[in-house]
């Protein structure tokens, strides 16, 4: 079977921010219907698509980042990024164009995060109704970001796709399969450390 050129952390970081993108894309589905036409619900869903295409971008940048980082410093790296989507598509190299990706940076960064909360949004309703019905309070407007989420999931899918295959213990070092390794919870100053019985 052919290897991967891509290392291990490049592919598994990118492919756990893949996931979470596959996965808030479901819960958008599943939930619009029903969702869709409570105004605090309907922000609900509009965060689960902006959220799902920060992920996207993040495992796009986890994917074009140097071969030879560290587990450690390439997670470090995507997380600096932040969550402002048009400095995670200007952050993505060049050679994104075979994503397909567009400018949803300019109309998502306006939209503030905080809409996942209910008074946020009804605050924002209110604030800047005109902004709203041309946005999270329009079906089109929601649909079209839906579809391209779509699109650039199944370009993204199909590149890191290409990596995978079946790999049997043997072919991994045991340190790699048991060892320690980075885990950026282990030294998380809030996570009480684990006690031992």
């Amino acid at each position: 079977m052919k290897r991967s050129p891509y290392p291990r952390n490049n592919l598994e970081v990118a492919q756990t921010f893949f996931e979470d993108a596959c996965d808030l894309m479901l819960r958008f589905d599943l939930t619009f219907e029903q969702f869709g036409s409570i105004k605090t619900r309907r922000f609900k869903c509009f965060i689960d698509l902006r959220w799902a295409y920060e992920c996207v971008l993040k495992a796009i940048l986890a994917y074009q980042q140097p071969r030879d980082m560290e587990r450690e410093s390439l997670i470090q790296t995507v997380e600096k990024r932040g969550h402002k989507i048009s400095a995670l598509e200007n952050s993505v190299s060049s050679d994104t164009k075979d994503f397909g990706l567009e400018d949803w940076g300019s109309q998502l960064d306006v939209l503030p995060i905080g809409l996942r909360y209910s008074l946020d949004g009804q605050d924002f309703r209110v604030a800047r109704e005109d902004l709203y019905y041309k946005t999270v309070g329009s079906d089109i407007w929601l649909r079209r970001l839906r579809n391209y989420l779509g699109h650039i999931r199944d370009v993204v899918g199909k590149e890191l796709g290409q990596h995978s295959g079946f790999v049997i213990a043997t072919d991994i070092p045991m340190e790699k399969i048991f060892g320690a390794g980075y885990n950026k919870y282990r030294k998380h100053p809030r996570i009480p450390k684990k006690h031992e019985d």
